[in-house]
């Protein structure tokens, strides 16, 4: 009975976000796997395609708003656009382009997807879609000229995605009234913190709140911190960014180590206590 219920509002809701066309295909697709004895392949709700090599813009307009369609009981995945391919139509009910500039993949992709009804948006957070935008930076007026024409093309092509999208998602009220001229209707879903990063302090592992009290004591622009074993919590890859972020550090730091690399990086003068006392090393 549950299976019934089940297909009957998948037909449902095929019918009504893709039309008759689609589900008449999808039909005929699953009753020919069936008879085959094949299962069917699981369909989600978005899928992301990200074209923004950065971490921090892609972690806030990607991977929060993933975390906000899965707490809302929507599926979603996300990849990175020169991977993407025309096979990833038929696993989602809608996409969104986020920062993508357009290469012949996303122009065939966006074409084919909208023959199936599915919903296309384009994310962006800022105004680099349009050179009318653009020439007024003042870093973007500085450029030499094959280094502007290569800026140049990126926001073309950025554009391009743009305008072929049904609608666009963005931060703010005033970035929407921008983006109004080149999609049919513009939505603002601003910028938010992820569930990982509303943990209460006490949730957090050792090598965590080790990183955020360092952050906390040099962001505060200490004369002098005093740290036991700063390194000794952190992962592999925490501890270069540690050793470099206490190499530059402007103050004085007094710090207890066993941890070679941190030493022979970060102190400028080494001391030794054995049985005998307090030595000069270095």
């Amino acid at each position: 009975m549950g299976k019934i219920r089940h297909l009957t509002n998948r037909t449902i809701e095929t019918l009504k976000d893709e039309g008759v066309k689609s589900l008449a295909k999808k039909t005929k697709n699953y009753v020919y796997l069936r008879a085959k004895g094949q299962k069917m392949f699981a369909v989600k709700d978005v899928l992301f395609i990200n074209g923004c090599t950065l971490p921090h813009p892609t972690r806030y307009r990607v991977d929060h708003q993933i975390e906000q369609l899965e707490s809302s009981g929507l599926s979603a995945d996300k990849i990175f656009y020169e991977q993407l391919n025309l096979d990833k139509i038929k696993y989602y009910r809608a996409f969104v382009f986020y920062r993508c500039p357009i290469t012949d993949t996303i122009k065939e992709f966006i074409k084919v997807a909208k023959s199936y009804n599915k919903v296309i948006f384009y994310d962006i957070d800022d105004l680099v879609f349009d050179k009318k935008y653009t020439d007024t930076i003042k870093y973007v007026k500085q450029m030499n000229k094959a280094d502007k024409a290569l800026y140049d093309d990126g926001v073309k092509r950025m554009g391009e995605t743009l305008k072929l999208c049904d609608y666009a998602i963005t931060t703010t009220e005033p970035l929407a009234h921008e983006l109004k001229p080149y999609v049919k209707e513009v939505f603002v879903n601003r910028n938010v913190a992820s569930e990982e990063m509303t943990h209460k302090m006490e949730d957090l592992s050792e090598g965590q709140k080790c990183k955020i009290l360092l952050a906390g004591l040099i962001l505060e622009e200490r004369e002098v911190l005093v740290l036991d074993e700063p390194s000794r919590n952190l992962s592999p890859l925490s501890n270069p960014e540690l050793r470099r972020m206490l190499k530059e550090y402007k103050g004085c730091i007094l710090a207890v180590s066993h941890d070679r690399m941190f030493i022979d990086e970060v102190a400028d003068t080494v001391y030794e206590l054995d049985p005998t006392g307090l030595h000069k090393i270095v």
